[in-house]
């Protein structure tokens, strides 16, 4: 009993040190000035091996003190050393110390300090959504940085509310806000809006920029009366990197590899011998010259494989400060240089009056092979002439070239009694370059304590060009389960074409904004004016020629005839081309627009409003027209003003929140084609253009809430409704102001349609971790004719449906993980996107709808003093693109990848494969 009660007593007093020696030394690190909580701060302890950093969240943590008194030390860089004296009492099982850091740079006291705020910073990111008078979300350079996201078109995706169109080869392009179709917002390169190289919209490829360009990604969603308004969904504003406050160098070189090449050859052809011009073209625009076939280059013919292709990705900056920090001058530059694929199946729905509804009639498989080169160019200046005046100058040039292959596989379908199947093989050889330029000099002047202005000239470019786009297609036939010789076969069947392409957008803006700061019954007012024009020419231009034997044979075998595409001596069958197809056109459009607003703050209170005005002339000329009278397109042009009116509450019931409501009225204008008169035949409809085509009008209504609880960390849920008057959308029709009752496949004003929904935004963090979360809950309708096949007759009838594009549920996730204390810094990202329409059908219930998705992507990163090294995966569940209609029949039961049983057809499957890329950054 004894030698127990000594064994009891013994375990008491152990634990009892255990408690003392348990002694936590906990606290937070802060910026005095800011209150921003520094990540990365070393604590110390004076006389004691080792010490930790403070985490995500400013928090630290030592533990194991004993008993004693103790000096603990905090430093952080470009702040001064903050040193506290404590005692540890064997009673304390934790003890609380902050650190609340100066920075050096505000000791100087007299000596004045001019410098300019970091805004590549996540807390950054937070004061900017914190202070600003409307509805906004940023994304930092520092998170891009680390992100797993090489383009702008992917950082995009992580906003919420933000889906993005995907191109052929599963990445990112197109941007989609809050469910509305791209056509519905614009992008600006530092606040100015730059042209787009697509050929017939106005909407701008995101993928075109890499995203290491950028110190901010700036979405606004509730426009003010300064802003230009032919935003519904929202506008993408990417702000270049700035001039640093001192010496800066920093440079990136990374390789990588795609896992579609694992396994698959990479086929491509020569692109560099691709002849720019059409022999049209080189004859001085003749409409009348008729091209000779030894015109037509061949080498971009010969197809070829290679392998072992790497993935690279390169950049660097180049920025300082001269002439006593007035002059402030950087460089930069990005280089990506990707190989991309994909695989898929996709099956063929007859027509209506051709084939029962749903009934799959034929099955084709698409391989892709793209090589991808990017290039981003950057060089800005700026010159502070004194407190009150200063210039700034901004040059932007992108450029995206793809070389694509393209190799499709259409075996055909046997029927239970037929021992002959037809089918075909089509191979599409396509260079693709675009680029887009921007220099805008922008000036900001400060008269008196209460006048200022700023002002704007700005020229922009932007060019797109497809040369000597070939298709070929070949026949394929099996007698007997026997595989026969494949053939091209010479006729008035176009089985080999080659299209030219190319078209130009010029923009002439100049911006003017003036400010004068009041007061009105002792209430602080500011009051803006000013306006803007611009100037936009857009040239586009279309040709194609077929390739065909005039002379017999008419009927060409593989292998027998010809060896190799490039070998081929052929004729040309239209020599004086296409030229006069309506595609070759030319566009203008002038934007004439003013506007007024005030800003005024009372108590908690602020209110941003005005009204603009906004006067739209647009027009076209078709460039040659065709030579049958009956066919010529007249030139046409629509004027129209709008006003605009907007207003933006924000209450602020505690320092770190904000309770925001805003209206604001917006349009958005045809496309550039659109409003062409022009009839192009396809295979089983008829397309046309509406110059009686209107601009939609939108009325958007938003309420957020929004917590800042900590500088890097948010809560945001908000609301949002718009009302669009005579939305844009395509259907079958009969042309307005026509007394044909034939159906056209064209763009046309459906009534009203509706869109709501509510956006959650989380950011948290806890020490080393964190966690970045949104979700957008999206609805819309609209009701546009749809044709159908009723007892062997096309009726129309009316459709309610989403809109193009409409996801209903998107969600982001981000999990991040950061050691400052080891330098270590990890993303791992997840997106889904819900159900959406990806064609609108011209038939009844024939809309394709894309199958929502999961992708997930991650980024690892260690540094080590000047240098870090990452690690970047996407894609990592291979997530496939998967396409259907919402209808299934047992008609198709027994075809492969079809189940009738799920009320679905399985329209196309396709398949990216992961990436990857590893790399070394390095900065001085």
């Amino acid at each position: 009993m004894i030698k127990r009660n000594v064994f009891i007593i013994f375990m008491l007093l152990l634990l009892a040190s255990l408690q003392v020696n348990a002694t936590e030394l906990r606290g937070v690190v802060k910026d005095k000035t800011s209150g921003e909580k520094l990540i990365g701060a070393t604590i110390t302890v004076v006389g004691i091996k080792g010490g930790t950093t403070s985490g995500l969240d400013g928090s630290y943590v030592i533990k194991n003190l004993k008993e004693g008194k103790y000096s603990i030390a905090c430093n952080f860089i470009s702040y001064k050393t903050e040193t506290k004296e404590i005692e540890i009492l064997s009673s304390l099982n934790s003890l609380k110390v902050d650190f609340v850091l100066l920075q050096r740079d505000l000791e100087l006291g007299e000596v004045e300090v001019v410098g300019k705020t970091n805004r590549t910073t996540d807390s950054n990111a937070r004061l900017s959504e914190h202070f600003a008078p409307n509805v906004i979300n940023v994304v930092s350079a520092h998170f891009i940085e680390s992100s797993p996201d090489l383009t702008v078109a992917n950082v995009v995706q992580r906003v919420s509310g933000i889906t993005v169109e995907r191109s052929s080869t599963g990445d990112g392009q197109y941007a989609i806000l809050r469910g509305m179709d791209k056509r519905y917002n614009y992008t600006l390169v530092n606040g100015i809006k730059i042209p787009s190289p697509d050929n017939k919209n106005r909407y701008i490829p995101l993928d075109i920029f890499p995203a290491d360009m950028l110190d901010q990604l700036i979405v606004t969603k509730a426009l003010t009366p300064r802003m230009e308004g032919d935003a519904v969904g929202g506008v993408i504003n990417m702000v270049m990197k700035d001039a640093p406050e001192k010496f800066m160098m920093s440079c990136n070189v990374a390789v990588g590899y795609s896992q579609m090449f694992l396994n698959n050859s990479f086929t491509t052809f020569d692109w560099t011998v691709i002849n720019r011009l059409t022999p049209f073209e080189t004859h001085g625009d003749d409409p009348n010259y008729k091209a000779q076939s030894s015109e037509f280059t061949t080498g971009n013919l010969h197809l070829f494989t290679r392998s072992f292709l790497p993935n690279i990705n390169a950049g660097f900056t180049l920025g300082n400060r001269f002439l006593n920090k007035k002059l402030g001058i950087i460089i930069s530059g990005s280089f990506q240089e990707n190989y991309r694929g994909s695989n898929s199946t996709r099956f063929s729905i007859g027509a209506p009056q051709i084939a029962p509804v749903g009934l799959i009639t034929g099955t084709s498989k698409y391989f892709i092979c793209e090589e991808q080169m990017r290039t981003g160019l950057l060089g800005k200046a700026d010159y502070q002439i004194n407190r009150d005046n200063h210039l700034e100058w901004t040059n932007v040039f992108v450029n995206l070239k793809n070389v694509q292959y393209r190799q499709t596989n259409s075996p055909g379908f046997a029927q239970a009694d037929s021992s002959h199947i037809y089918g075909g093989e089509s191979f599409r050889m396509r260079y693709t370059d675009q680029l887009i330029y921007s220099s805008s000099l922008q000036g900001k002047h400060r008269f008196s304590d209460r006048l200022s202005a700023d002002w704007t000239g700005a020229y922009a470019f932007a060019k797109k060009s497809v040369p000597d786009n070939t298709s070929i297609s070949l026949h394929t036939e099996v007698i007997n389960k026997i595989p026969q010789p494949e053939y091209i076969t010479f006729g008035n069947d176009p089985a080999f074409s080659r299209r030219w392409e190319h078209n130009t957008d010029q923009d002439l803006s100049g911006y003017l904004n003036l400010r004068y700061e009041t007061s009105i019954w002792k209430i602080p007012f500011e009051i803006s004016t000013g306006g803007l024009y611009r100037y936009k020419t857009r040239d586009n231009f279309y040709n194609e020629y077929y390739m065909w034997k005039e002379k017999p044979p008419h009927v060409w075998y593989l292998g027998t005839d010809f060896t190799d595409f490039s070998l081929m001596k052929l004729d040309v069958f239209n020599p004086q081309g296409s030229s006069s197809n309506p595609l070759t056109y030319g566009a203008h459009e002038y934007i004439a627009a003013g506007y007024f607003e005030f800003k005024t703050n009372f108590k908690e209170f602020q209110v941003v409003g005005g009204i603009r005005a906004e006067n739209t002339d647009q027009g076209y000329t078709i460039k040659y027209q065709s030579p049958i009278a009956s066919l010529r397109i007249p030139d046409g042009s629509a004027k129209y003003t709008d006003l605009l009116p907007s207003i933006n509450f924000k209450y602020k019931p505690g320092i770190n929140q904000n309770v925001r409501a805003s209206y604001f009225r917006s349009i958005n204008r045809p496309g550039y084609f659109e409003m062409v008169p022009y009839s192009i035949v396809n295979d089983i409809y008829r397309e046309k253009g509406n110059p009686d085509l209107k601009r939609a009008v939108i009325d958007n209504i938003d309420f957020r809430y929004e917590l800042f609880p900590q500088p890097e960390e948010q809560v945001m849920v908000g609301l949002f409704y718009k009302k669009i008057h005579n939305p844009i959308e395509y259907a079958m029709m009969r042309p307005p102001k026509e007394s044909s009752l034939d159906l056209f496949y064209m763009p046309g004003n459906f009534g009203n349609a509706n869109n709501y929904g509510v956006e959650i935004d989380l950011i948290k963090y806890f020490h080393s971790f964190g966690i970045k979360a949104n979700y957008t809950y999206t609805n819309s309708s609209i009701t546009t004719p749809k044709t159908a096949w009723v007892k062997e007759v096309f009726v129309q009838v009316d459709q309610k449906r989403s809109l193009y594009g409409q996801s209903a549920h998107v969600a982001n996730l981000t999990l991040l993980y950061k050691s400052a204390r080891h330098d270590w810094n990890a993303q791992f990202a997840v997106n889904y996107t819900g159900d959406r329409i990806s064609y609108v059908s011209q038939y009844l219930d024939n809309d394709l709808w894309q199958k929502g998705f999961f992708q997930g992507d991650l980024s690892v990163e260690k540094r080590f003093k000047k240098f870090t090294v990452y690690v970047k995966a996407n894609n990592l569940f291979d997530t496939k693109m998967i396409e259907y209609i919402k209808l299934g029949d047992k008609i198709n039961e027994g075809f492969p990848m079809q189940n009738p049983q799920s009320g679905e057809t399985l329209i196309s499957k396709e398949s990216y494969g992961q990436t990857y890329l590893m790399g070394v950054r390095i900065k001085l």
